[in-house]
């Protein structure tokens, strides 16, 4: 099956694109993530395009299927893809460092610090 990434980062693999709704006809693209959660959204969402930082950039983007089941995937990403994921992925965790440092903070304000 065809792995995906979306223009936010996550990995999915695609299911189907032979999926209609039901009351409107509309063709869908299902598709799942690492943990098994399955998602469906429009064919024609799925295929589009998005605008990020000013750039038209795919939603999902097909990428490179090279690796075994157990390694862990690595998409191939160059040029402007690399540099939003590169972005992306600080932000996250500069943000993630903040709320465990203000976590930790707190429990040293709650419980006293260390001697």
């Amino acid at each position: 099956m065809t792995k995906y990434q979306h223009y936010k980062g996550g990995i999915y693999t695609l299911l189907s694109t032979s999926v209609w709704h039901t009351e409107t006809n509309e063709r869908l693209a299902v598709y799942e993530n690492s943990e098994g959660k399955t998602f469906a959204r429009p064919y024609d969402m799925f295929f589009g395009k998005v605008v990020v930082d000013g750039e038209e950039v795919p939603r999902f983007k097909e990428i490179d299927n090279k690796t075994t089941s157990n390694q862990r995937e690595y998409p191939t990403l160059k040029g402007k893809d690399a540099e939003v994921f590169l972005k992306r992925n600080d932000e996250h965790l500069i943000k993630a460092k903040l709320r465990a440092n203000n976590y930790m903070n707190t429990l040293l304000t709650k419980y006293g610090r260390e001697k």
